[in-house]
C-alpha cells in the first residue's frame, strides 16, 4: 500500500481497500468547524445522526472510508445523540439524508481539505455553499460546495458524484467540489470530487 499526504489528511492508495489513517468527523463539533449559524450546524448533525440511526441502529460512532480520486483514507464519524425530538423533527428520510450529508460535508470540507463552509448559495448557481482555504481571510473568493447524501443501496455513490459534479458544467463560476455520502453502506462511504479546471 502507498500512502501520501494530500492536503491535510494521509490518504493511502488501494485497490478496493480502505487505507490506515484515521479521519475523526465529530457532529458534536460541528460549530467550531464551519461559520454558518451554530443552530442550523446543529440541526444538520442531528439530521445526520437520526440518518446513520435509522440505517445502522443506535451506537455513537460509525465507521467511514473517504475517497478522493484514487486516493483512500478511514475515518469515524462520532454521532450526537439521537432524542425523540429530533427523530420526529427529522421523520422525512429524504430530508435527513440531504441534510445530514451536509452536515457530513462540512465537516470533510474542515478535515480533510482545510476548508471552512461560510455562506448559503442561491439557487441556479450549481452548488449549495461557499467555502474557503482555512488560512484565508475572509473575502470574495471562494470555492463552491455540493452536498449530497444518498441512504439507499440502490443508488450509485459514483453515479450521484458524477451527476454533481456535472452540474459544475451547467452553471459557470468559481471552481466546484462535490461531497457525497452513502450513509447505506458500513462502513459510510464519503467521495470527494472536483471540477475539472
Amino acid at each position: 500500500m502507498d500512502c501520501i499526504r494530500h492536503r491535510v489528511v494521509t490518504f493511502c492508495y488501494v485497490a478496493g481497500v480502505s487505507g490506515t489513517s484515521d479521519l475523526t468527523l465529530d457532529l458534536r463539533s460541528i460549530t467550531s468547524e464551519c461559520e454558518i449559524l451554530p443552530d442550523l450546524a446543529r440541526s444538520l448533525a442531528s439530521a445526520a445522526a437520526v440518518t446513520l440511526d435509522s440505517v445502522h441502529g443506535p451506537r455513537d460512532d460509525d465507521a467511514a472510508v473517504l475517497r478522493d480520486a484514487d486516493l483512500v483514507s478511514s475515518a469515524r464519524i462520532v454521532r450526537v445523540a439521537v432524542s425523540q425530538q429530533s427523530r420526529d423533527s427529522y421523520a422525512d428520510p429524504d430530508e435527513a439524508t440531504e441534510e445530514g450529508a451536509e452536515a457530513i460535508a462540512y465537516l470533510v470540507a474542515s478535515r480533510a481539505l482545510d476548508r471552512v463552509v461560510f455562506a448559503r448559495l442561491p439557487k441556479k448557481t450549481g452548488a449549495d455553499w461557499k467555502m474557503r482555504r482555512r488560512s484565508e481571510i475572509r473575502s470574495d473568493a471562494y470555492e463552491r460546495l455540493e452536498c449530497s447524501g444518498i441512504a439507499s443501496p440502490r443508488e450509485s455513490l459514483a453515479t450521484r458524484l458524477r451527476d454533481k459534479l456535472d452540474r459544475f458544467k451547467k452553471f459557470p463560476g468559481p471552481r466546484g467540489c462535490a461531497i457525497v455520502t452513502d450513509f447505506s453502506e458500513s462502513p459510510v462511504r464519503i467521495a470527494i470530487g472536483w471540477q475539472p479546471v
